[in-house]
């Protein structure tokens, strides 16, 4: 299926080639699957350029809010004293380059693009005395701790002049929902080439049934996670009690 996927786009390529068309990619897959069993997967990123120029490729996932809490030490107790929010914050990120992007010469385009964990915008609403920066590099480490950040940019290797290819780890852990795999082809600090592919990411079985009556009905969820609890006691002890 890969080997199809990359003869598909060198063909494409070809036959656009007249066209001048700068940049074209794609992804071995389009969608993943969890279940119970998902341990993890690679997705091959690869494509074609038709100018001369670095690749950078870009994975984002799904957008949400985040609370980040501090915890320190009060009366000998350790509790959480501050907290920030961190708005429209991607669950999942990934940079991958041809060549390391403080040689792109251009950082206020990486600036622009939020190419670069430094570059991303993220809009954090905290109370005042609260020092925003830290709660997001804190953010950050925690993200990077479970592999849904990667801070160390990977790398876009090419086959002959215009072939490139890379390859995308998503840990077991990886929020579902859409992500979008961004590639950019730069020529002199400038942007020649843009292409963005979505990639979805799905829970499937039993554990996405749970999953979504847990996440529409809470209230019902949390009342059945207690009845279940409380039979489950109460058959052990009675099992107990014969013993």
């Amino acid at each position: 299926m890969i080997i199809i996927r990359f003869l598909f786009v060198i063909l494409i390529f070809i036959s656009s080639h007249a066209g001048a068309r700068p940049l074209i990619a794609d992804l071995s897959l389009r969608s993943i699957e969890i279940d119970s069993s998902f341990k993890g997967t690679e997705i091959l990123l690869f494509g074609a350029r038709n100018d001369a120029g670095d690749v950078v490729v870009v994975v984002r996932g799904p957008e949400s809010s985040y609370i980040v809490r501090k915890k320190e030490r009060v009366a000998g107790i350790w509790a959480n004293s501050k907290q920030a929010v961190l708005h429209n914050v991607n669950g999942y990120y990934v940079v991958a380059s041809s060549r390391p992007l403080d040689e792109l010469r251009n950082d206020s385009l990486l600036d622009s693009l939020g190419i670069g964990i430094n570059n991303l915008k993220i809009d954090i609403e905290a109370k005042e005395g609260v020092d925003g920066p830290e709660f997001k590099q804190a953010f950050f480490d925690k993200k990077e701790k479970t592999n849904l950040y990667f801070p160390k940019i990977g790398n876009v290797s090419f086959i002959g002049d215009t072939l490139f290819r890379t390859i995308i780890r998503f840990p077991d852990n990886i929020p579902r929902g859409v992500y979008n795999a961004e590639v950019y082809l730069l020529s002199d600090g400038q942007v020649s080439g843009i292409q963005s592919t979505p990639l979805f990411v799905k829970k499937m079985g039993f554990d996405a049934m749970v999953f979504d009556f847990a996440y529409d009905y809470p209230a019902s969820y949390g009342i059945m996670a207690v009845l279940l609890a409380l039979i489950a006691g109460w058959g052990a002890g009675a099992i107990f009690r014969r013993v």
